[in-house]
């Protein structure tokens, strides 16, 4: 999903070492403590689909996340997965 704060790959399942992986850089937000409040979000949202077990994903944080409320960053994740809108 191209939006403006959040990119998904998707990788054939096995393709990497663990099925979830996310990137948050330290350009991107300064403090540790947002870096880690935004995977942890990211982690809950993600869930449901790593249990599914199909695919791995690399999800790469943008600027401009922590304006996202919880509700909204998990309805645009969802939505890419679901109609396909990542990056493979």
């Amino acid at each position: 999903m191209n939006s403006s704060v959040v990119i998904i790959k998707k990788y054939s399942k096995g393709f990497q070492k663990k099925p979830l992986f996310v990137i948050v850089g330290k350009s991107v937000l300064k403090k540790s403590t947002d870096r880690n409040l935004v995977k942890r979000r990211i982690r809950a949202i993600m869930a449901k689909f790593i249990k599914e077990g199909r695919n791995d994903y690399a999800v790469i944080i943008k600027k401009g996340v922590l304006e996202k409320k919880y509700g909204e960053l998990k309805e645009n994740i969802e939505s890419a997965i679901k109609y396909g809108r990542t990056i493979s």
